[in-house]
């Protein structure tokens, strides 16, 4: 919708409205803006008809992410699903489905999909859509992704900036992208969280422990002992982190300092942790500890352990039941009523 508002504003085509790196440009006028100069105007925009929603050119869909070789063919595999080819439609960066009811998501393998009525919505993977993030943003959060420092794409330069400096750069990049969405009133500054997984678990709990930015946090598997990663990591990653932190264990004091674990005593913030009993790279017993520090803090916590489930959730019911278990916490966190009948969860509130 934010280019819809930017094409609208302009009075051209959508059509000839691209974006890049956050910037919206119409090339033949060459004016350009931003999300947030747009973002008003954006969510009044009403989203066009499911039914009727525009399509990428034929020659680029993809079924289950691979490209179609005949679109002639009667019926095509779309996961485990057997769907008419005419009914399998793609989505881009100017496509819409509207909002994502629970009923609708199907997980095949890691793969996320919508079903509705009889059409089943595929993801080109290089159209920037993220069906993942609209069903966040179809229920009224703001979805900031940060392509904190050494993300790619940005350069060499902006690449290298991690080096060394995980658990700073990244760190300092998500707490100062929240404090500016606060600032521009493109979020609620007293309503804002922090979630990610693995790596990203890792940032989000860092943040956690080295700031009182955020109201919330949520982590999935997320790391809190990098010298435990450092001695146990699988055999292709054994040396990763020698550039992201030091080499180990020449540089022990710095993963000791940048642990998580060893500052639970500075945790912020109500916090979920979501975690898998097999998990090898993050054990279990580091998301009780960090459960427990929330506890002696006085801080909500809910820690869900799902049998059987590793570093990543691979099953489709685990996958779902860690999505409303999410937006249930964040309900009862942040004062409001879900759009969806979700499962309560047992949260440990100090009393």
């Amino acid at each position: 919708m934010l280019l819809q508002a930017a094409a609208d504003q302009w009075k051209v085509p959508v059509a000839d409205v691209t974006v890049s790196n956050g910037i919206i440009t119409h090339a033949a006028s060459k004016r350009t803006t931003s999300y947030g100069k747009v973002a008003a105007a954006a969510a009044k925009v009403t989203p066009p008809d499911p039914k009727t929603i525009t399509l990428k050119d034929p020659k680029s869909w993809k079924v289950a992410g691979k490209p179609m070789k005949r679109l002639d063919t009667a019926d095509k595999t779309v996961g485990k699903i057997m769907t008419p080819l005419k009914q399998v439609k793609t989505v881009g960066v100017n496509d819409t489905i509207g909002p994502l009811l629970m009923d609708e998501l199907q997980f095949v393998g890691e793969q996320l999909k919508v079903k509705r009525e009889a059409e089943v919505f595929v993801i080109d993977p290089k159209a920037n859509f993220k069906i993942a993030y609209q069903f966040w943003t179809s229920r009224g959060f703001a979805i900031l992704d940060v392509n904190y420092s050494g993300s790619i794409g940005f350069g060499r330069e902006y690449r290298d900036r991690l080096k060394g400096r995980w658990g700073i750069v990244d760190v300092q990049d998500c707490i100062a992208g929240a404090l500016s969405m606060g600032t521009q009133e493109l979020a609620d500054p007293a309503r804002l969280a922090i979630r990610g997984g693995s790596a990203g678990g890792f940032t989000t709990l860092a943040a956690l422990t080295s700031s009182d930015v955020f109201g919330a946090g949520i982590s999935l598997f997320g790391i809190a002992d990098l010298e435990a990663l450092a001695k146990d990591s699988h055999k292709f990653e054994a040396r990763y982190m020698d550039s992201l932190v030091g080499p180990y264990p020449e540089e022990r004091a710095r993963y000791l300092e940048r642990s998580p674990i060893n500052h639970l005593d500075r945790l912020s913030a109500p916090i979920l942790l979501l975690q898998g009993t097999e998990d090898t790279v993050v054990p279990p017993q580091q998301a009780e500890m960090l459960a427990d520090a929330a506890r002696r803090k006085g801080l909500p916590v809910a820690l869900i352990m799902f049998e059987g489930e590793g570093h990543g959730f691979r099953r489709g019911e685990t996958i779902k039941a860690s999505i409303e278990a999410q937006i249930y916490f964040l309900s009862r966190i942040f004062g409001f009523e879900p759009a969806d009948r979700v499962s309560s969860i047992p949260i440990d509130v100090a009393t």
